[in-house]
């Protein structure tokens, strides 16, 4: 893998406003990496590092994170405009790769366009809506935590110094200082009064716990119609073995699917992305 290079960011407009997204690579071969909450492209930086000699690696910003300044969408949405990026990009049957929430929109994306993907992988997503309910029995009750929760960011009127402490809590540092640097600072946007605001805020983020009550999981990825890869964190999200019992009734339905298990937390992309490469790369080899 080579030391990546950040590239300048380019829009592309849809039916909901205009994504921030970036394209490395030349092949036909291509894949569209999403993000999971609260981080931006920049989380895929060391995958695509290893992948954009064989690939056309597209990551772009969902919405309410990074240089994307639209709010948070529901699936069905956010659904369509990943499809209309698909056709504004010229990608033919890309593979979708997404990290947690991210993998969700991937797998609703492959339904709503059907043979227009060739498959889609899923990072340490929720695989039940149980996940998603956790203790709560009401959204509203979810929304209120949330709410009620200590945000790790700030409003600053100076910058550097807000990266530098974040570096300083950065619990999954990238491949190098500069990439971790760079996705810190992505993450903030310069206001008219000539401060710095963390987007996704909390209430952006609450859209996206909404988001999550308002599908059935299992349901959806059962009905993905291309192939489909569910990979786990060991050290991921809660409860493993109930994870792993879901994946395989899960997989009992698909006529196309396989999994994978990385031994790290839960930001695969950030913890493993050498070995997270290797694994896009043998699962799409393997159709090809």
């Amino acid at each position: 893998c080579s030391i990546g290079v950040f590239l300048k960011s380019n829009f592309v407009s849809t039916s909901f406003g205009q994504f921030a997204y970036e394209s490395v690579g030349h092949s036909v071969s291509s894949i569209l990496f999403l993000h999971g909450g609260a981080a931006n492209v920049r989380a895929w930086d060391g995958v695509v590092d290893c992948l954009s000699g064989k690939y056309r690696c597209i990551s772009i910003d969902l919405p309410a994170h990074g240089l994307t300044q639209i709010q948070q969408l529901p699936f069905e949405a956010l659904s369509q405009a990943i499809a209309e990026i698909t056709q504004s990009l010229s990608l033919v049957r890309p593979y979708l790769v997404g990290h947690s929430f991210g993998g969700l929109v991937g797998i609703t994306s492959a339904i709503y366009q059907g043979e227009a993907v060739a498959g889609v992988m899923t990072l340490d997503s929720f695989v039940s809506s149980l996940e998603v309910k956790g203790s709560f029995s009401e959204v509203a009750q979810a929304t209120t935590a949330l709410r009620n929760m200590e945000w790790p960011w700030r409003e600053v009127q100076d910058l550097e110094p807000e990266v530098e402490r974040c570096l300083a809590n950065l619990s999954v540092p990238r491949k190098s200082t500069e990439q971790s640097k760079a996705m810190i600072r992505r993450g903030y946007r310069l206001q008219e009064n000539g401060s710095y605001v963390r987007y996704p805020r909390v209430e952006d983020e609450i859209g996206g716990v909404v988001a999550n009550w308002s599908i059935d999981i299992e349901a959806i990825y059962s009905a993905v119609p291309s192939r489909l890869c569910i990979a786990l964190a060991k050290s991921g999200l809660p409860n493993l073995p109930l994870r792993r019992e879901v994946t395989n009734r899960i997989c009992s339905r698909h006529a196309n699917f396989s999994s994978l298990e990385f031994d790290c937390g839960h930001d695969i992309p950030g913890f493993l992305p050498d070995e997270l490469a290797q694994g896009i790369d043998q699962w799409i080899s393997a159709a090809e």
